[in-house]
């Protein structure tokens, strides 16, 4: 039950989303929406944030999940973000105010690597070197995945830039296998 509230809450944020700007929805709204009380939304979320969140979680989870190499996982969240409803799209790519879409991909990003690398290296984490690099690559790929789609909606667009993107890691990121079991 807990997952299904919880995505229930989700989905009605995100239907929200496709009329509305994060800044103008309110908890109220969410809470409406998805048809539950207070305390059951409060349970799960501490505000529209909080689901908001959660909603850039899942979508890098799943991209997580369906990657079995570096490359994949770039163009698999290009795609989850693709694949968003237009309106939900701009209003994300449009947000930058408190827990934007880029600031938390960019973390969400580092978090996952920092892990990655931990499971390849005997707990060893990414390098100064690795992280500076990865951190400046994955907030350029934040941005350009957020906003490229409010200007091509071509495939083919999202395939160059993972390929360009790509290349910029340093080989010992490029190198680290997804297969260590992964959470």
């Amino acid at each position: 039950m807990t997952n299904r509230t919880k995505l229930l809450i989700l989905h009605s944020f995100n239907d929200l989303l496709k009329r509305n700007t994060i800044e103008d929805i309110t908890t109220k709204m969410i809470i409406e929406k998805a048809g539950v009380g207070k305390t059951t939304f409060y349970r799960y979320f501490k505000d529209k944030y909080d689901v908001m969140s959660f909603n850039y979680d899942v979508i890098l989870k799943d991209s997580f999940r369906a990657s079995s190499n570096l490359w994949e996982l770039l163009y698999n969240i290009a795609i989850q973000f693709h694949s968003l409803h237009e309106k939900t799209k701009n209003n994300i790519a449009q947000y930058k105010g408190s827990n934007s879409t880029n600031d938390y991909i960019i973390e969400a990003s580092m978090a996952f690597l920092e892990d990655l690398a931990r499971r390849n290296r005997n707990g060893e984490g990414l390098t100064r070197s690795e992280y500076f690099q990865s951190r400046i690559i994955i907030g350029g790929i934040s941005v350009t995945g957020i906003n490229w789609p409010l200007d091509d909606n071509d495939i083919s667009t999202f395939q160059f830039c993972t390929d360009e993107l790509y290349q910029l890691f340093p080989e010992s990121i490029k190198s680290l296998k997804f297969s260590v079991s992964q959470e």
